[in-house]
């Protein structure tokens, strides 16, 4: 892969995107930040993988359905402004909240794979959410948005038939449209 640094990271590392860059095999590191104005480009079947916490100001996108970005159990936030649209999924391994100053659009995928909890205290659109399986506790936090645009038949996917979606919180907005 082509980072900032023109070299690969190390699993600690601490990744801030100030460049376009393109992933062309797995890679891990510790927390990741891609900053306004750049691009974090995957080619075929990479993953990324992020154990500490995910900064996303630009875009996270390419690849194929098996392309994903994994915030691995030690994630505790996802936030920023920018846009993740990879060909894959961005799946959550812990519990973790989206911070208040947030306002991410996020059009793969976005599943579970631990029995877990997410609060979203900013501002969310997404496009598929899936529990995989697993029990998901989903509660919007005050003033937060969370607009589920659903498309091409999309949905809400509680495989487990256990997750809990809690929008009764004072002054959040949920917004669904579905089409396809």
């Amino acid at each position: 892969a082509t980072w900032d640094c023109n070299c690969a990271p190390a699993a600690g590392d601490d990744i801030v995107i100030n460049t376009n860059v393109t992933v062309d095999a797995d890679k891990t590191c510790n927390n990741l930040t891609i900053n306004s104005g750049f691009t974090l480009t995957h080619q075929t079947n990479d993953k990324v993988t992020v154990n500490g916490n995910y900064v996303n100001n630009g875009l996270e996108t390419g690849g194929n359905a098996a392309s994903d970005i994994v915030l691995g159990t030690a994630s505790t936030s996802i936030s920023g402004t920018g846009t993740v649209s990879v060909n894959g999924e961005l799946t959550l391994a812990n519990t973790m909240s989206c911070l208040a100053s947030s306002s991410l659009t996020i059009t793969c995928e976005l599943r579970w794979t631990n029995n877990t909890s997410f609060t979203n205290n900013g501002s969310m659109t997404l496009s598929f959410l899936n529990d995989d399986g697993q029990t998901l506790t989903w509660t919007q936090g005050v003033n937060s948005v969370l607009a589920l645009m659903m498309t091409g038949g999309a949905d809400i996917d509680d495989n487990s038939e256990n997750s809990t979606y809690d929008f009764s919180t004072n002054a959040n907005t949920v917004n669904y449209a579905a089409a396809g």
